[in-house]
């Protein structure tokens, strides 16, 4: 991406939410080989249901979690029906994560103008790319920033499991590991990565630079 765009908050703010939704694809069955069913094409207040293959109204885990997505297109507020495809406690995604209990479907929403609303039917954290960052200062380092040759990642949470990179594009590159602490990035081309460290099955994300 051209750099000067990462300075510009608007620009960057809609790189980040696209990541995510990028990341969501890759990171969750459930959108690439669902079943999804869209609803609200002549008003502008859009559905969409995506049902996991098998389908069940009680996922155990994301790998058979299901997804409803709410959209207003319209200028003002909007009481929406939305047809979740069962009932129970749904996540909302964009809500922070908060549960949300569905009594019954259709279900009530109040949409503000323009809103885009994600939920689930397992917790999931939100967001993929962005949220994590935070706290990255506090469990993990990573040095140097920018990096030629030899990452050194070290971690207060424990032993690091793997370390992932993964371009703008959100293609994958795997490091040759060289030791507990240290990965080979020096074949890597220039530019700017994701890097997805894992400890103790929390993955952690920060920006790299490749020099």
């Amino acid at each position: 991406m051209k750099w000067d765009y990462y300075n510009n908050a608007d620009r960057l703010s809609l790189f980040k939410h696209t990541a995510d939704l990028i990341n969501l694809k890759k990171t969750y069955s459930v959108f690439t080989d669902g079943q999804a069913t869209f609803d609200g094409s002549n008003t502008l207040l859009k559905q969409l249901s995506i049902k996991n293959d098998p389908y069940t109204a009680s996922p155990s885990n994301s790998d058979e979690m299901n997804v409803e997505v709410a959209v207003n297109f319209d200028l003002t507020t909007q009481n929406m029906l939305v047809s979740f495809p069962h009932t129970g406690t749904w996540y909302d995604y964009y809500g922070n994560g908060e549960a949300v209990n569905v009594p019954s479907t259709p279900f009530m929403l109040s949409m503000r103008a323009g809103e885009y609303r994600l939920f689930t039917d397992v917790a999931i954290d939100h967001p993929v790319v962005t949220a994590v960052e935070s706290e990255i200062p506090f469990t993990i380092s990573v040095s140097p920033n920018p990096v030629n040759t030899i990452l050194h990642v070290d971690s207060r949470e424990g032993h690091i499991d793997h370390l992932t990179m993964r371009t703008l594009q959100g293609v994958a590159i795997k490091p040759t590991r060289l030791g507990a602490l240290q990965w080979d990035v020096r074949d890597l081309p220039s530019a700017l990565y994701i890097a997805e460290i894992v400890v103790r099955n929390k993955i952690y994300r920060i920006k790299i630079v490749k020099n």
